[in-house]
C-alpha cells in the first residue's frame, strides 16, 4: 500500500515541486530510518524564472548546494 504525503506536520504548505527532483533519494533514506526535512535538489545556475526551482526577479539565477 502506497502512502500519499501532501503535507508535513511542521509545515502548512504543500510539498514543493522541486522535491520531485530528489524524491527517490528521500524515499530511500526514509525507508532506512532517516527523517528527511529541508531537502533541496542541487541546482546550478537555473534561471530565476524556472517553473520548478526559480524564485526572485527575472534575469537572476538560482544556486542550491546540497551537503
Amino acid at each position: 500500500m502506497a502512502i500519499q504525503v501532501e503535507r508535513t506536520p511542521w509545515c502548512d504548505d504543500f510539498i514543493s515541486a522541486e522535491t520531485n527532483m530528489v524524491l527517490s533519494d528521500l524515499i530511500d533514506a526514509n525507508r532506512h530510518g532517516f527523517l528527511t526535512i529541508n531537502s533541496q535538489p542541487r541546482v546550478n545556475a537555473a534561471p530565476s524564472t524556472d517553473p520548478v526551482v526559480g524564485w526572485g526577479n527575472p534575469g537572476g539565477y538560482v544556486f542550491q548546494k546540497v551537503k
